[in-house]
């Protein structure tokens, strides 16, 4: 019984934590909490990264279809595209870091007897 009650308010607790972390910024966190956090705001700015995608579409089809002669600069887009897939793959390799690879274990001696004299 104990562990069914304590099941339905976990969700509660938690969704206390992040109300009151929205209403007081300076209070300190659990590190689970603004790990959490950090992550849904990271998972935001990919979402708006995809939206800025788009609209350098747009731009490019625009500057396509302008002439030449009648624009001295031009954004490069080129450029600003891979600057935004290196956000997203810094962005990436944060929220899921590759694996290390497994460590050779140090070897032990096995030997825990000791001579009194």
């Amino acid at each position: 019984m104990l562990h069914s009650l304590s099941l339905i308010r976990r969700p509660f607790v938690f969704g206390l934590t992040f109300a009151l972390a929205a209403v007081l910024p300076g209070v300190v966190l659990g590190d689970e909490v603004r790990d959490e956090i950090l992550r849904r705001d990271l998972a935001i700015i990919q979402t708006q990264l995809d939206q800025v995608d788009v609209v350098v579409k747009r731009l490019e089809n625009r500057q396509a279809a302008t002439d030449p002669a009648s624009h001295r600069f031009y954004l490069d887009t080129d450029q600003l595209r891979r600057d935004l897939q290196r956000i997203g793959e810094g962005i990436d390799g944060y929220l899921a870091p590759p694996r290390l690879p497994p460590r050779t274990p140090v070897p032990l001696s096995g030997d825990y007897l000791k001579e009194l004299r």
